[in-house]
């Protein structure tokens, strides 16, 4: 049977992963992410790397979560809409993918990438729900 470290393939692509994410989160997701500092979401993105590395190398969510709980107060303090940070986790995937099929054994490509789709579907989704209860909460005690 083939193998495939994640830990290796992640600590390789890191650097340019990262660089590629912060471009494209500043330029292509929307007005709210242009005005951002890029020291700011070089942080955010490096962050979230290596919170998802956790969960791939290790199926360790405890850094995703404390990630998501960091990003939702951040984002909803700068006046975020939600599907704006979606389109944001979503960039990992489309940037990490490419990255995956050219050096993936073909045999383990499906797995390995269900595994990226696994990790993120449970980020968005925990995200989505922890944005809206936090921004509800905040409704309500100011309105």
């Amino acid at each position: 049977m083939m193998k495939f470290k994640w830990e290796d393939f992640l600590n390789r692509h890191r650097d340019r992963v990262v660089l590629e994410w912060k471009k494209k989160l500043k330029y292509d997701v929307s007005e709210h992410y242009v005005k951002r500092p890029l020291k700011e979401l070089a942080m955010t993105i490096g962050k979230a790397y290596d919170s998802f590395c956790q969960v791939l190398v290790y199926n360790d969510y405890t850094l995703i979560n404390e990630f998501i709980n960091e990003i939702t107060k951040i984002r909803l303090e700068s006046g975020f809409p939600l599907d704006d940070v979606q389109k944001a986790f979503e960039l990992y995937r489309q940037i990490l993918i490419p990255f995956l099929i050219k050096e993936s054994p073909a045999q383990l490509l499906c797995k390995n990438i269900e595994a990226i789709n696994t990790g993120l579907a449970y980020t968005i989704h925990r995200f989505s729900h922890h944005f809206q209860k936090t921004h509800e909460t905040y409704l309500k005690k100011y309105a």
